[in-house]
């Protein structure tokens, strides 16, 4: 037997080209229901995605308002440590006023007496130098007749 050679008709071209059609038509078809499938998954992963993010913000939430109840509760320790120093400060501001008024009391009673005791030295000067006045009006006095002797003596012979 001879082996029969088949030839490409239209017919038979006709038919390959509805077959490989077909076959096209079969992946994408595949691949549109991948794609489907690709895209639900992909949806589903970012909703799990954004329900732990949203899990984790909300962590993220209570560990701020955690640490924002303790820093207050911290704010409020200062704020007493900070009341505590400044009434302290004042206490020793106080002090220092009191000792301050006091030395100016004494200081101010030490000038008064020192004042006084110089008042009473210049008044003693005073008195010191009318008396060298009332000397010197005295000697030039003595001086005066002295002088006014001396001169008579030569001039009358004793």
């Amino acid at each position: 037997m001879e082996t029969m050679r088949q030839t490409w008709t239209d017919e038979r071209l006709d038919d390959l080209n509805a077959k490989v059609d077909r076959g096209f038509d079969r992946v994408e078809t595949e691949m549109r229901a991948q794609r489907h499938a690709f895209k639900a998954d992909l949806g589903e992963l970012r909703a799990e995605m954004n329900a732990r993010f949203e899990k984790v913000d909300g962590r993220f939430d209570a560990t701020n308002d955690s640490f924002n109840a303790r820093f207050e509760k911290v704010d409020v320790r200062f704020d007493a440590m900070n009341d505590s120093f400044n009434a302290r400060f004042e206490n020793v501001d106080g002090r220092f006023d009191a000792t301050n008024d006091s030395f100016n009391a004494r200081f101010d009673g030490l000038s008064d007496s020192v004042n006084a005791r110089f008042d009473e030295m210049n008044g003693r000067f005073d008195a010191m130098n009318a008396r060298f006045d009332a000397l010197n009006r005295t000697l030039l006095g003595f001086a005066g007749a002295v002088i006014i002797a001396l001169l008579f003596s030569k001039v009358v012979p004793l």
